[in-house]
């Protein structure tokens, strides 16, 4: 696989005219989605000329319906009304954004609210989808690094699905769960999941497990690796788990898994201060949990862990962060208060290395399972970075903007410019940021101030080096969120 870097700069010569995702589908008298997005390809990159297409399958491959969709510079889209579904279904809508231009990313930056009637959200951003004709990507994939829950109320959940090919000899998955200690605790091999090409299928593992596997997690903490070979997809699977009471959906997306063969590790240099850093950023009454699981490539890291106060960092403590199959045990941090911490690499480090953002309330039935990883000092730097929000009644939603760099010459003060809209309103903020510090931006009561139950936002700044975040969440304790895009 192309290290991280060699990554990025093979990004800046896509040419992809087509972008697409797919997203689990799971209506019925307790669940609607609400597919979210904005028109960034007009405001960011000035293309006007696209085609937006859904399409809507159920889990035998059938088309429903198909829409074509006109895109606005906010869109909020039910799948329930657009669709006129009053029953129920399960089955994957792909979302595909045809155009005359180079869109570059074959995957569109597009959200999915899973709407619960009982006052739960939950929200996924673009994962898996069917490749491009240009693309050329390994059939074979393993994925994991996600929040995994089984007891009486709680079961893990896979949305699987195929592409325009299936072989009968790869119509399985296979299932490794892990406890805490990175130890095996048994296999698990789902076979003939399709009946052809296309179909998908939501996998409720509770329903697929006997009774002594299921004992074996019931109530513990584990993690999941998933093992499959399916042609023609990227295979970045929409996961998280299912609540049996309420009939919620609590989801995220996996990332890859790195054997003890990758050896794409960076060192530091003389150009960087750090090989990468891990921004912790809170603010009451949310409370947050990272993770990383022990699926990167070996490597053994120093860090610093700093606290930052008054644009100062203050070094509160140092470790070794074990990654790979050596790894005896996962990488968990917390924090419960207004606070900025930073977990600070100065060695040797895998050039991708998952991190699991868990923010909860304390009355919260599911934390937040946010997708991420350590900023490396070959990520891309962006001028511009957008997100969306909750505007629904009670709720209220934290924009979390972090301002620290792996480069001495960044850590200056950054002006951000927040434009918050939906098609109806628009309120600009002009904020700036002082060096190694954090703001949050704070929004309550915005259905009046906004007239949507979404919205969109975005921000521009100078320098270019900032981590931001988004939380939405109520007092029942209800919440989501994710990084910018």
């Amino acid at each position: 696989m192309l290290s991280i870097k060699n990554t990025f700069e093979d990004r800046a010569k896509w040419n992809n005219k087509r972008s697409s995702t797919i997203f689990p589908i799971y209506l019925n008298k307790n669940n609607d989605q609400i597919l979210v997005f904005q028109n960034y390809w007009k405001w960011k990159n000035k293309i006007h000329d696209i085609k937006f297409i859904l399409t809507l399958r159920n889990e035998n491959s059938i088309i429903k319906n198909q829409i074509k969709i006109n895109i606005n510079d906010h869109n909020e889209i039910s799948v329930k009304k657009y669709f006129n579904i009053n029953r129920i279904f399960k089955g994957q809508l792909e979302c595909e954004l045809v155009s005359g231009e180079n869109l570059k990313f074959p995957y569109p930056a597009l959200l999915m609210f899973y709407k619960n009637n009982y006052g739960y959200l939950s929200a996924v951003h673009s994962a898996g989808r069917h490749l491009n004709k240009n693309e050329n990507i390994s059939s074979k994939f393993y994925e994991s690094n996600f929040y995994c829950l089984m007891n009486n109320e709680f079961s893990p959940v896979i949305h699987f699905f195929c592409g325009d090919e299936l072989k009968k000899k790869n119509n399985y998955i296979e299932l490794s769960f892990l406890d805490e200690k990175n130890r095996l605790i048994f296999k698990k091999k789902i076979s003939n999941i399709f009946s052809k090409p296309y179909c998908s299928k939501i996998i409720f593992l509770e329903k697929y497990l006997k009774k002594f596997e299921i004992k074996k997690i019931y109530n513990k903490i584990f993690f999941i690796k998933i093992k499959f070979e399916i042609q023609n997809i990227f295979g970045r699977l929409v996961v998280g788990n299912y609540d049996k009471k309420n009939d919620a959906l609590f989801l995220t997306h996996t990332f890859r898994v790195f054997d003890s063969k990758n050896k794409n590790l960076i060192s530091l240099n003389k150009n960087y201060k750090s090989t990468g850093f891990i921004p912790l950023m809170n603010s009451h009454p949310l409370k947050l949990i990272a993770k990383s699981y022990p699926t990167n490539s070996s490597s053994a890291s120093n860090f610093g862990e700093y606290i930052i106060k008054r644009n100062q960092s203050y070094k509160i403590g140092s470790g070794i962060m074990k990654t790979g199959m050596n790894n005896k045990n996962l990488f968990k941090i917390g924090i419960d208060k207004n606070e900025y911490k930073i977990i600070e690499f100065k060695d040797t480090i895998p050039d991708r290395v998952n991190v699991e953002l868990n923010y909860f309330l304390k009355n919260s039935r599911h934390p937040t399972d946010i997708a991420d990883g350590v900023k490396t000092c070959y990520q891309p730097r962006k001028s511009s970075q957008w997100g969306h929000g909750v505007s629904k009644k009670n709720y209220q939603t934290f924009i979390i903007i972090g301002n620290y760099s792996n480069l001495n010459s960044e850590m200056v003060g950054e002006k951000v410019s927040l434009t918050i809209f939906s098609n109806k309103k628009k309120i600009v903020k002009n904020i700036f940021i002082k060096k190694k510090s954090f703001k949050i931006v704070k929004l309550k009561d915005m259905k009046s101030k906004i007239g949507s139950d979404y919205f969109s936002w975005k921000v521009y700044s100078r320098k270019s080096n900032l981590s931001i975040y988004w939380l939405s969440f109520n007092e029942k304790g209800s919440i989501c969120g994710d990084h910018a895009f």
